[in-house]
């Protein structure tokens, strides 16, 4: 672990840490436009964002979480 993080964290602050991804990034990772993706945020549906300021990212877990849970298993 970082010297420089000094407190004790639990897994949920650890999870802040993981990657965050642009909406550049997340628009090519699922292939919507980067507008379906601000629309998603102003309908508030779509994959978890922080705002950083004007800044949105999305951190890379979420991303994969809500992806997850849009599969459509068509062999059952």
């Amino acid at each position: 672990m970082n010297p420089f993080l000094t407190v004790a964290m639990n897994i949920e602050d650890i999870s802040i840490l993981q990657r965050h991804l642009n909406e550049h990034q997340v628009s090519e990772i699922t292939g919507l436009s980067v507008k379906t993706l601000q629309k998603y945020r102003h309908d508030m549906c779509g994959p978890c964002y922080v705002k950083l300021g004007r800044r949105v990212v999305y951190p890379e877990l979420d991303l994969a979480n809500w992806l997850k849970s849009n599969k459509v298993d068509t062999h059952e």
